[in-house]
């Protein structure tokens, strides 16, 4: 009986909603992922793992060795 109602509710304009608004998102975000005028941002971020604490002007954390 539930999918009986389920089945005649005509739903399916949600879920290609979704789908639709879901594709526009991702391709945004790969769009702004792989932009070129995003590239220095990104190869500092890179460098953030290997940095020996010297990151400029960033306040040392007070509990830190």
């Amino acid at each position: 009986m539930k999918s009986d109602i389920m089945g005649h509710a005509n739903l399916w304009g949600w879920a290609v909603a979704a789908l639709v608004l879901f594709c526009l998102v991702f391709a945004t975000q790969v769009w702004r992922t792989f932009a070129a005028r995003n590239k220095a941002e990104f190869d500092r971020a890179a460098g953030l793992p290997l940095a020996d604490g010297t990151l400029g002007s960033q306040p040392e954390h007070p509990n830190a060795p």
